[in-house]
């Protein structure tokens, strides 16, 4: 299958079933790296130079900026959906996963991503070095502290954060810090998380 064909069911009207349909789909011609490699596409294609960039991005370059943003945004949502339908998934995908966590902009995107590396530190499913746990640590700390990032990608990224605390060796003024940077916000969402987190002993130090 085409990156062209694989991405236009990205961009037809959401269904509820979207996610469902496509993972099984996914699973049925094997086309995990062909997801990868796409939201891989659509993280690093450069409009702004795109003449010089490979014919590779051939299929993203005719898309409007709005249509990029949703094929990221649903690149990033079916692979959530894989990752929780199987999460073995990423034992092959480790350092895809990793350096597309690291580099991804689209604020949707993040949160699935963020919701998929909390659930894998909780549960052990994948090793990291110790440089890798740092890259990871750093990224979703610049998460929570820059502007106008959606509440839900700080909420994931603070959790990620507690559970490399010892891994990446944050210490406790670090997690004070940007925690006290979420206090600011008063969201209703943020609020919940906040008392949440002070019953497991995180408080601003």
């Amino acid at each position: 299958m085409t990156k062209e064909h694989f991405t236009a069911h990205f961009l037809t009207r959401f269904e509820k079933d979207f996610a469902e349909r496509m993972v099984n789909e996914i699973q049925k011609q094997a086309l995990q790296e062909l997801l990868i490699s796409v939201l891989r596409d659509v993280i690093y294609f450069n409009p702004q130079k795109a003449k010089s960039q490979s014919a590779a991005y051939d299929y993203l370059r005719i898309k409007k900026k709005t249509e990029r943003e949703q094929i990221a945004f649903r690149s990033a949502y079916l692979l959530e959906t894989l990752y929780f339908k199987d999460k073995n998934i990423l034992l092959f995908l480790k350092d895809d996963f990793i350096e597309l966590l690291s580099i991804i902009t689209n604020e949707s995107a993040k949160r699935h991503f963020g919701k998929i590396l909390t659930d894998l530190l909780k549960n052990n499913v994948l090793i990291f070095s110790e440089d890798e746990y740092e890259l990871l640590a750093e990224t979703v700390a610049s998460w929570v502290v820059a502007p106008r990032t959606r509440v839900a990608v700080q909420i994931w990224a603070f959790e990620a954060l507690l559970l490399l605390r010892k891994k990446a060796q944050i210490g406790n003024e670090t997690i004070g810090y940007l925690l006290e940077i979420l206090t600011q916000d008063s969201s209703p969402a943020i609020k919940c998380r906040l008392k949440k987190w002070k019953k497991r002993g995180v408080h601003v130090y």
